[in-house]
């Protein structure tokens, strides 16, 4: 009797089911990673940001606080103004969206010399996890938390 070359079909469902296991303990975790890596990206982009316009107002040093950036929690996005001009607004990734906002009209200004007009906290989520950006009073440090 000749055999022949291949796998039995009994084989091949068994293999195909310890696939479909694997995959559905690991599809899962890998989400996760993703999501974990947007957050973080979102967050410093944020800080970025933050202390870009911060600079912009140092340098350019005008009269009165000019340089502001307002939160908008409800679109998931902040807007970057000079006086009254919109100068840019950025939305935060899909899945990453602005929880809350602690700061007095949802918005921060920069004097001159770089100092947070008020300072605060700004927590985004990807609803795993949150990371905390705070603006510190006087010195407008800008740092990332988890929480």
């Amino acid at each position: 009797m000749r055999r022949e070359k291949g796998f039995t079909l009994i084989e091949i469902i068994v293999s195909i089911t310890l696939m479909a296991i694997l995959m559905a303990v690991a599809v899962p975790d890998l989400w996760k990673s993703y999501g974990h890596y947007k957050l973080e990206a979102a967050a410093r982009r944020l800080a970025s940001d933050i202390r870009a316009v911060q600079q912009r107002a140092v340098s350019e040093e005008q009269a009165e606080p000019a340089y502001r950036i307002v939160f908008n929690p409800f679109t998931d996005s902040y807007r970057v103004r000079l006086a009254l001009n919109t100068l840019e607004t950025i939305e935060m990734p899909p899945g990453i969206e602005i929880e809350s906002v602690n700061l007095h009209n949802h918005s921060v200004t920069f004097t001159a010399k770089g100092s947070p007009i008020p300072a605060g906290t700004i927590v985004i989520t990807n609803h795993w996890e949150r990371r905390e950006v705070r603006i510190v009073p006087v010195t407008g440090r800008v740092r990332i938390y988890a929480q």
